[in-house]
């Protein structure tokens, strides 16, 4: 990768909030290629994909840094899946990642649908790629955005999430991040109808890379609810920022904002900051939050230890608990593939914290 040298002065100019770890990174240029994934999927009755025509969203879209600019502005390929009015269906695609680029998922779930999405996404080789995922929830609909990341040791990968939720509507998404060397994930929830909400459940496992991530949700309409929930580990060399912003217009009446980061360090040269914002222009909303840093203790060992479970496995169970705590509402196979997620990495030598 070749690189050039940015001042923090000048990467905070677009900063939303918070400086991050791109802030203070140099910048990365980078040589995005067309197809550089490979999907696949099973198609599936009232459920429409097909692979994106080159072109963007017709909206006036703002990037909270360049590498996300960037990234929109070099789009080589990607999904378009659009669930029919009335339908409920479960869709599950995997992705490859096989060079340098980034793509485009555009979701759009018809009035009164449900969608719920689980999607695997793969880098056996070191990349730098960009996803940017655009959801459309329609009146009474629900979409659920599931999936994980195994990003090759040596990446640079960027997810950036959006949606905009329509009246009474219901958005989900569920992530977990873990390897490669840079992972920055933005999301983004816009709710623009009487009664809609958002739920965010991300969780990050970190063992000497960097990772940032940033949530917000914004309330445009009456009588909306934002969720956001945060675990994270950081162990080895490895640093998590995490912010998170809920945004209440002015006049906007009866919305709730709630954020919960809770957060372990798990080795003596692992870092984490955490920064969570409130931004309220109405008095007729509530809005709270919730955060938590934490060490493993001595004492958490005892039991298992009672067990004949030795150190090392313990804390993998504990560790494994203590994400799998965001998934009690997913579909069962898909909590499953979650936690083999989480524990495959778990039982690597690497994830072997002080």
């Amino acid at each position: 990768m070749s690189t050039k040298t940015r001042t923090v002065e000048e990467t905070s100019k677009t900063a939303p909030y918070g400086l991050g770890i791109f802030a203070t990174a140099p910048g990365l240029e980078q040589t995005f290629e067309n197809d550089a994934v490979r999907y696949e999927y099973e198609n599936i009755k009232g459920l429409h994909v097909s692979k994106w025509n080159g072109e963007k969203p017709s909206q006036n879209l703002k990037f909270s840094d360049e590498y996300f600019k960037r990234s929109f502005e070099h789009i080589g390929g990607g999904l378009v899946i659009v669930a029919e009015k009335g339908s409920e269906i479960d869709f599950e695609f995997s992705s490859m990642i096989e060079k340098n680029g980034s793509d485009m998922i555009f979701v759009v779930a018809e009035e009164n649908s449900v969608l719920r999405i689980f999607g695997t996404t793969v880098a056996k080789n070191p990349v730098f790629f960009g996803r940017n995922v655009f959801v459309s929830v329609g009146k009474g609909s629900s979409v659920t955005f599931a999936g994980t990341a195994d990003i090759s040791a040596g990446s640079a990968y960027l997810s950036h999430h959006s949606s905009r939720v329509s009246e009474n509507g219901k958005m989900e998404w569920y992530g977990l991040f873990s390897g490669s060397e840079v992972i920055r994930s933005v999301n983004e929830d816009t709710l623009v109808g009487n009664g809609a909400e958002s739920y965010v459940y991300d969780m990050a496992l970190c063992s000497g890379e960097n990772f940032d991530i940033c949530n917000t949700s914004r309330h445009e309409a009456d009588n909306t609810a934002s969720h956001i929930f945060a675990r994270g580990i950081a162990g080895g060399g490895g640093k998590i920022v995490y912010r998170a912003l809920s945004d209440i217009r002015e006049g906007v009446v009866g919305a709730t904002g709630r954020q919960d980061g809770r957060f372990l360090i798990a080795s003596s040269g692992a870092e984490i900051d955490a920064i969570p914002s409130l931004d309220i222009g109405s008095s007729e909303s509530n809005s709270s939050h919730a955060l938590s840093i934490s060490h493993l203790r001595d004492s958490d060992y005892f039991y298992p230890a009672l067990r004949g479970i030795a150190p090392y496995h313990a804390q993998a169970m504990l560790l494994s608990g203590f994400l799998a705590k965001l998934l009690e509402k997913l579909p069962p196979k898909w909590q499953t593939a979650f936690l083999e997620s989480i524990n495959k990495k778990l039982s690597s030598p690497m994830y072997r914290f002080d």
